[in-house]
């Protein structure tokens, strides 16, 4: 028996029948006219996400969006956090991660939510290209709506929100780690 696994990016069943059919026609041509004497069996796998404790880890793609979303409201539920301070995670945590899948060119994606006593702690690392979006130039929100350029607004909103914020790009991975005070009264 051969078992053949894929990690699949958002392709549909069709495309993932079409991909066992074509390895499965590879083989044949391969074997020619020698007789077959095991069965073959080719599988296709969709990696949707992983999830531990702390973190969920996806294709940075629009299909996991609820996924992470999920994620982020059963952290916040076990840890009995404020529905202002959920809010609030929810508004980070939408902004950021659609940043990611839309602009980064990431792949991969991996949100980290962690709740202590005092404060919220969420990171977002991908391997998308280089960007640090805490030195990205603020809008000037005092333009009238038709003379603003486009951008800028969800990363001020985050850093309204937070009480901490720090960008690295470390082996490869962009790395926001976005604080909220779960005490604070902003």
């Amino acid at each position: 028996e051969v078992r053949l696994r894929e990690s699949l990016n958002g392709i549909t069943e069709e495309t993932a029948k079409s991909r066992c059919r074509a390895v499965k026609s590879s083989l044949e041509g391969f074997v020619g006219d020698a007789e077959q004497f095991d069965d073959i069996t080719t599988l296709s796998v969709r990696f949707n996400s992983f999830q531990d404790d702390e973190s969920i880890i996806t294709q940075a793609d629009a299909g996991s969006t609820e996924r992470v979303w999920e994620f982020i409201n059963r952290q916040t539920k076990k840890a009995e956090l404020s529905s202002k301070i959920t809010n609030r995670a929810q508004i980070v945590v939408d902004e950021i991660y659609s940043n990611i899948q839309l602009y980064s060119g990431a792949t991969m994606a991996q949100v980290f939510c962690r709740v202590e006593s005092d404060r919220i702690i969420l990171t977002f690392k991908d391997d998308g290209i280089p960007y640090n979006p805490l030195i990205s130039q603020k809008p000037d929100v005092t333009l009238p709506l038709e003379d603003r350029e486009l951008g800028g607004l969800g990363i001020l909103m985050v850093k309204k929100m937070s009480s901490e914020l720090s960008y690295a790009y470390e082996d490869g991975y962009n790395v926001l780690t976005v604080t909220i005070k779960t005490d604070a009264q902003k």
